[in-house]
């Protein structure tokens, strides 16, 4: 109580320790905690709301690399919050904005894809609810010899490196503590496999297996990394974007008909990617010719295209 404080510190003002936050990060479960995550779920709300104001392309970057995970993760290494019920509605704000920005209906499978690192064939637009136990663990192995030379045995002592460690072992039974494990891609692998395999199996068929091994090959995703410069011809419009996301998530991009080469298009579309009548292959195909010629020359090597 304040009246057993020494005279120096009874102008502080006294706060529970659910109140309690440091640089920002709340250090217990609590009001302060619930406070910081709200805020942030309102911040993507807002965000969402302004989408349909710019280009497809610019929405997705912004929400990949500014408002999804990042944008939560300096909370999620600092505060034992994995599992709390807001970090759920924050991957829903998620999951509704991306949906908004590739004007498509997501399923649970294809928001499961997409949750996956751009490497592994998602969209890079990760999961806070799979994320917030490897970035804790990660943050405090890494920071733990600084923690034992601050607090002595007390650091061995913390009672949610043992709650979370424990939400981790039960979505991944059997995976095995990581030797790095100082580094949050070594706890989230475990989660990144557990994902991919759990889609190889759910794929229904050997055209979505193949579809996910493709999307998850080096540099396939690439185009999801790439910044939308106009002046270099990487900004995509707005239905090339609905389509590029729908034919590496596998949604539905079209109503089924019938080709002009007689072959029934289903509603994926992706008939159009081998279609023998289709003339953008060919174009497409003449372009990136005449780029690699063109270049060869500049750089003084003799080439000639062939007819």
């Amino acid at each position: 109580t304040r009246d057993l404080l020494p005279d120096i510190f009874r102008p502080f003002n006294l706060l529970p320790p659910e109140d309690l936050s440091i640089l920002g990060a709340p250090l217990f479960p609590g009001h302060a905690l619930d406070t910081c995550l709200e805020a942030r779920c309102a911040e993507l709300e807002r965000a969402t709301k302004r989408f349909p104001n710019i280009s497809s392309h610019d929405a997705l970057v912004i929400l990949k690399n500014t408002m999804g995970s990042c944008k939560l993760l300096y909370t999620l290494r600092s505060s034992p919050c994995s599992d709390n019920p807001i970090l759920d509605k924050f991957d829903l704000l998620l999951r509704q904005a991306l949906s908004l920005i590739t004007n498509s209906d997501l399923s649970d499978f294809a928001w499961s894809q997409a949750s996956l690192p751009v490497a592994n064939g998602g969209l890079g637009i990760r999961s806070v609810v799979l994320l917030a136990p490897s970035a804790f663990l990660a943050s405090a192995a890494a920071t733990f010899i600084v923690q034992q030379s601050l607090l002595g045995i007390g650091a061995t002592k913390d009672p949610f490196i043992g709650k979370v460690f424990d939400i981790w072992s039960h979505r991944h039974p059997l995976a095995l503590i990581p030797l790095d494990s100082g580094v949050q891609r070594s706890w989230d692998a475990a989660s990144i496999t557990k994902t991919f395999n759990s889609l190889l199996d759910e794929a229904g068929g050997p055209e979505h297996q193949a579809r996910l091994r493709a999307v998850s090959s080096p540099h396939a995703g690439d185009w999801l990394n790439a910044l939308p410069i106009t002046s270099c011809g990487l900004r995509l419009d707005d239905r090339a974007v609905s389509i590029a996301v729908g034919l590496r998530l596998g949604l539905d991009l079209c109503a089924p008909h019938v080709c002009p080469c007689g072959v029934l298009v289903d509603s994926k579309g992706t008939h159009g990617l081998s279609c023998k009548r289709s003339f953008g292959r060919s174009t497409r195909h003449n372009i990136l010719n005449d780029l690699v010629h063109r270049t060869l020359i500049r750089a003084l090597v003799p080439s000639v295209r062939e007819p």
